[in-house]
């Protein structure tokens, strides 16, 4: 990867940097995106939308805080795929659920390409996403909750959240795939407004993919 440097001298991914400007949240799951190599922030997006609402629109378990993630939550981050896509292991082709629930390494990388948000519950990581340019598209991928953290509401905060980041910085559309045995997953997305728009294949999976226009 080919860092940019800024103004103030610092080399980190632009959507790093930008992410420090959003606060913390506290706020309210299963859900699956392919990967991808692309970087997440270009260097002369336009300035963000001062208009653009804050996530407030569902209820949710206010002990709940999403945060970007850091080089040191990667292993907690791989494991929390591994257990919430575990169950589904079977549905998988051995090489789709490997890039489905990526190692440490690889989660490492991504923090490079573009951003990753967890959700902490009682002190502890239960929830993951992560999110990459494609052109003028935010692109949201290998999103989890272990399955004890389920009904808090999780998937929907991510979402939101995400919605929100990418408004800030003039983005058109989120885009995501997923699995179409992974039912709640769909019912969840189709909730928030994405639309199906096509199919992929990952690695003998099937999957299906998804749009959503700001």
């Amino acid at each position: 990867m080919i860092s940019r440097r800024s103004a103030s001298g610092d080399s980190r991914c632009p959507l790093a940097l930008l992410c420090q400007r959003l606060p913390t949240i506290r706020s309210s799951g299963i859900l699956h995106g392919a990967a991808s190599s692309e970087h997440l922030w270009p260097q002369n997006r336009a300035g963000p939308k001062s208009d653009r609402r804050e996530p407030s629109r569902l209820k949710a378990n206010p002990n709940i805080e999403i945060r970007a993630a850091e080089a040191s939550d990667a292993d907690t981050i791989a494991r929390i795929l591994a257990e919430a896509f575990a169950e589904y292991r079977p549905l998988y082709t051995a090489e789709a659920y490997a890039a489905t629930t990526p190692k440490s390494d690889v989660i490492l990388n991504r923090l490079r390409e573009g951003q990753i948000w967890v959700a902490v519950l009682d002190e502890q990581i239960v929830g993951t996403v992560s999110a990459v340019r494609r052109d003028a598209d935010v692109h949201i991928r290998s999103m989890a909750v272990l399955p004890k953290a389920r009904g808090n509401r999780i998937g929907e905060r991510f979402l939101e959240y995400i919605e929100n980041f990418a408004a800030r910085s003039n983005f058109r559309r989120l885009t995501l795939s997923t699995t179409p045995f992974l039912q709640p997953a769909v019912r969840l997305y189709e909730r928030f407004g994405f639309v199906r728009n096509g199919t992929d294949d990952l690695h003998g999976t099937p999957l299906i993919t998804m749009e959503k226009n700001l």
